[in-house]
């Protein structure tokens, strides 16, 4: 990769670029000034694109300035003159809009601000955390956080106008992922996963079905089966995380086993390995 390359990826920061332009500029090359706007364009947007705001935009803007006050100190004799006028007058424009784009920082910090104290956003940012770097589909986020689909589509879409999630469509699914800046504002937990959290895991990462060696007892359910909508369940490789897990999908529910394998999936107790023990029922 060349080294104007590199400056157009976002790979660069001004203090680098400043001596590397000089000496392009200095190159006996007609095209040398073209490319060098080109290369600014790009990173212009990919700054914008990443939310790289502040002091790191303001060093730019001041840099695409000098590049331009150079260019057209060149423009006014010469053959090379009007390439050098065309080329100082674009790179001032493209000045003025970093120049935008770094005064408005303060601005997108209380903005950012404003939307994480929205309804089901920190639980959002958490569960992508949670699953980073795998997207979650967008139905899973739903299911899992209990937000109707136009709700959750609703804060999806100022989450993604904020620029702290992406949305891509895969078939007839949306997936949800954390862009750059939704990474590092997304609430940074420690410790166990909460029983919420642990679930979306659970289901952001399919696994092979494998019927346990043990039956599982499920307990305090009053003699009666599961509620409606208890199962299917997906349990983790530890008893512990398991019955966080059920608890979130059937609270009062209670489940053992001595030897659980990597992932169950119970489509129904009644077709767990075993039979299912139910307090006050006999068999």
């Amino acid at each position: 990769m060349s080294e104007l390359e590199a400056l157009a990826n976002g790979e660069m920061d001004a203090t680098e670029a400043r001596p590397l332009l000089a000496e392009l500029l200095s190159a006996d090359d007609t095209r040398m000034p073209r490319k060098i706007y080109n290369a600014l364009v790009r990173l212009a947007y990919t700054m914008l694109a990443e939310r790289r705001f502040g002091d790191e935009l303001r060093s730019w803007h001041r840099l695409i300035k000098d590049i331009s006050a150079r260019l057209s100190l060149t423009a006014s004799d010469g053959e090379n003159a009007p390439i050098h006028s065309d080329i100082s007058i674009r790179l001032e424009g493209l000045a003025d809009v970093v120049k935008v784009a770094a005064t408005r920082d303060d601005e997108i910090a209380q903005d950012v601000t404003r939307l994480m104290t929205r309804a089901h956003v920190p639980e959002i940012l958490t569960a992508l955390q949670r699953a980073h770097p795998t997207p979650l589909e967008r139905s899973v986020l739903a299911g899992q956080l209990e937000i109707k689909t136009a709700n959750l589509s609703r804060v999806l879409g100022m989450l993604s106008s904020g620029g702290l999630v992406a949305r891509k469509p895969a078939g007839r699914s949306i997936i949800v992922s954390l862009t750059l800046l939704g990474e590092k504002l997304a609430p940074k937990t420690s410790g166990p996963l909460t029983p919420v959290a642990e679930a979306i895991q659970c289901a952001a990462v399919p696994a092979p079905l494998r019927a346990g060696p043990e039956p599982v007892t499920i307990g305090n359910f009053g003699g009666s089966m599961p509620p409606h909508g208890a199962w299917p369940v997906t349990l983790p490789a530890s008893p512990a995380a398991a019955a966080r897990v059920a608890k979130v999908q059937s609270p009062g529910a209670e489940l053992k086993s001595d030897n659980f394998a990597p992932k169950y999936e119970l489509q129904s107790p009644l077709f767990a390995q075993g039979s299912p023990t139910f307090p006050g029922r006999s068999k």
